[in-house]
């Protein structure tokens, strides 16, 4: 609760950078829709599979009590797609140091 607290508390005072940091957010995850392949939307064996990526990230987390991230081998950002290829599940602390990276 004293957290939840001092993050509002955070976000009003400081309004220009949470915006800042909605809009980045909102910029991802138009970049994530878009980056799918119109055929992947379609196809409901590939929805299947990008799923049970997401579903393999819970089960981690719940199993070992860290948080892990699904992360873009190839980010998006640069021109990755949002297929299960190009989906793997790391440790949130191991995609965070990766960042953008894309060797």
């Amino acid at each position: 609760e004293e957290l939840k607290l001092a993050i509002y508390a955070w976000r009003l005072s400081n309004a220009e950078t949470w915006k800042q940091i909605k809009r980045r957010a909102e910029r991802r995850r138009h970049i994530q829709l878009t980056a799918t392949p119109h055929e992947c939307l379609r196809d409901v064996i590939i929805n299947a599979q990008i799923e049970a990526v997401y579903a393999e990230r819970d089960r981690l987390t719940r199993e070992t009590g860290i948080d892990h991230h699904v992360d873009h081998k190839r980010p998006l950002s640069r021109g990755g797609l949002h297929i299960p290829e190009n989906l793997q599940v790391l440790p949130a602390i191991d995609n965070m140091r990766k960042g953008a990276k894309y060797e």
